[in-house]
């Protein structure tokens, strides 16, 4: 049996020039198995808020994980990938993931993912396996209530 995982995402060490709701837009409009969240500017402007995540796109059961990362992908190709003035360059969009045991994959596009392929490979990989553990329930349920508080975020779709 599969089950929703969230995906915890930010952006990296990216230019002023880039508007999160932009790329944000572009995940959401392409992908048809996510609903996802986000740390609103309009409820958090004039408050002091720090966040490393200010994304959560919530992985339905249905659908092909390969497809979403494939996406992610692309959507960190589209607006990040094509703005790096360097190799050195580490902008990129990180993204985490939660086990049920509490420790994390980490995937960071743009600095420790540079290579599409081995980004799917390995993000599918370690989706798969945390959908199918029968404690990822209730650690998707800890971390959305956990996360995220009405008064700062907005479920965009």
């Amino acid at each position: 049996m599969k089950y929703p995982v969230p995906l915890q995402m930010s952006l990296a060490n990216v230019n002023q020039s880039l508007d999160p709701d932009e790329l944000y837009s572009f995940i959401e409009s392409h992908a048809d198995n996510i609903n996802t969240f986000w740390l609103d500017p309009e409820k958090t402007r004039g408050r002091h808020v720090s966040a490393a995540i200010d994304y959560i796109a919530l992985l339905n059961t249905v659908g092909s994980v390969a497809s979403i990362a494939a996406l992610l992908w692309f959507a960190y190709d589209k607006f990040i990938g094509k703005m790096k003035s360097s190799e050195r360059d580490d902008a990129g969009l990180y993204i985490s993931i939660q086990k049920p045991d509490g420790s994390r994959y980490d995937f960071w596009l743009g600095r420790e993912y540079k290579d599409r392929e081995i980004f799917i490979e390995e993000f599918t990989e370690r989706v798969e396996e945390i959908q199918a553990h029968p404690d990822t329930p209730m650690n998707t349920e800890r971390i959305m209530t956990s996360i995220v508080h009405p008064d700062l975020w907005t479920q965009r779709k």
